[in-house]
C-alpha cells in the first residue's frame, strides 16, 4: 500500500536522496545509485532500477513516488505570444511565456508558481 506522505524523489537533491535511503534503514550509496537513475530516459517506476535489490525497490514503491511532468498547456495570444502552464502533481502551474518580436524572440521562465511579472 502507498504511502499518503509519499516522497517525491525529484523534490530531492542527492544528499536528500541519500539521507531518504538512510531513513529506509538503507545504506547511503542507495540514493546515489537512485539519483543514477532518476533522469535516464524512460524511467518512470523504481521497478525499472534494474541495479537495486527487488526488495528496495518494493520499499521505495511503498514510500516514495517519481513525479513525471505532464505536457504543458498552451494559449495563443492576438500578438503572436504563446504562454504555456506546465501543470505539477499538486495541481499549481508553472508559466512560461514566448514573446516573438520583428527581430528576436523572448522566453520568459518562470522557475516558481506564481509570477509577479503578470504576463497575461
Amino acid at each position: 500500500m502507498r504511502d499518503t506522505a509519499a516522497i517525491d524523489c525529484k523534490n530531492l537533491d542527492q544528499a536528500g536522496l541519500v539521507e531518504f535511503a538512510e531513513s529506509l534503514d538503507q545504506p547511503a550509496f542507495r540514493g546515489k545509485q537512485i539519483m543514477a537513475w532518476l533522469y535516464r530516459p524512460g524511467i518512470e517506476k523504481f521497478s525499472q532500477m534494474t541495479d537495486l535489490a527487488k526488495s528496495f525497490r518494493t520499499l521505495l514503491s511503498e514510500h516514495a513516488v517519481i513525479s513525471k511532468f505532464a505536457p504543458p498547456t498552451l494559449e495563443r495570444s492576438q500578438d503572436g505570444s504563446i504562454k504555456f502552464g506546465f501543470p505539477l502533481s499538486d495541481g499549481s502551474i508553472i508559466e512560461s511565456v514566448l514573446i516573438p518580436e520583428a527581430d528576436r524572440n523572448t522566453l520568459c521562465i518562470s522557475s516558481q508558481v506564481g509570477c509577479s511579472m503578470g504576463c497575461t
